[in-house]
Order: C-alpha cells, then structure tokens, then sequence
C-alpha cells in the first residue's frame, strides 16, 4: 500500500472533514488511481499563526481536535483521479473550496479514518506502508 505525508491540518481535514481534493504539484502515478491510500501526518508542528487561522475557518469545523496528530496515519482514502484546473472538478462536490489554483487536485473518495492513528514515520513523495504499520491497518479494517 502507498502512502502519502501532509501537514496538518490537512491530514486532519481530510480524515475528519470535508476535504476530498490533496493539492500537489504532480499528478498521480496511474497506477495509484482506483488505489486506496494511507494518508500520513507529518511530524511537523503548526505555527501559532496557522493554529489561529485553522480555529476560525469554517471548513475545518470537527477537525481541531485531531490537531495534535503527528507522525501518524490518520485514514486511508481512493485516489479517484485528478484535475489540473478548478473547471475539471467534480461539480457536485465540494472539492473546489479545498482547491489551490494552479495545482494539481488529487481527488479522493471513500475516506476511512482510523479510530487510533497508526504511529509511523513518513517520507516525501508516495512511499510504501510497512509492512508492521499495513498489519495494524488491517486489524482496523481500513485496507
């Protein structure tokens, strides 16, 4: 299994909220399309600037709780394709409040988040799941 870092809070916002859409600035490997995925927190800390900015953003709501999550897999998710454009979109979606301009919209579906995070560490790039972490993954029912 593949496995993909981000920063909180996106980690966070796309295990316990709305965001379906990871802006990259590269597409998807084909062969990770239709994929399930595990999606990491990185081990890096929130700034007290962007703590501030994420407790007044609606689209976080249910997320700020999950904040402290680091160095961790948070949930697994389909990697449905991708757009190159906010017209490309899904339009019945709410991809495009989550979109970046100009970057490239990894969409993701069937989110399932882990009831305890799985400690692991993580890397640039897609990286393969360790075989212990995929496991406890497994024991989760979320592969």
């Amino acid at each position: 299994m593949k496995a993909l870092t981000l920063w909180q809070p996106w980690a966070a916002a796309i295990a316990h909220s709305s965001k379906r859409v990871e802006n990259r600035g590269w597409k998807p490997w084909p062969s990770v399309i239709g994929q399930r995925i595990a999606i990491h927190a990185s081990s890096r800390n929130l700034t007290q600037e962007e703590l501030a900015n994420v407790q007044v953003h609606p689209l976080f709501g249910p997320t700020l709780e999950y904040l402290h999550v680091r160095s961790a897999i948070v949930c697994t998710a389909v990697v449905t394709g991708y757009a190159t454009s906010r017209a490309e979109l899904p339009s019945h979606s709410q991809h495009g409040a989550w979109y970046v301009d100009g970057s490239v919209a990894w969409l993701l579906d069937r989110v399932w988040s882990l009831e305890e995070p799985v400690p692991c560490k993580g890397a640039h790039g897609l990286w393969d799941v360790p075989a212990d972490v995929f496991r406890q993954l497994q024991e989760q029912g979320k592969v």
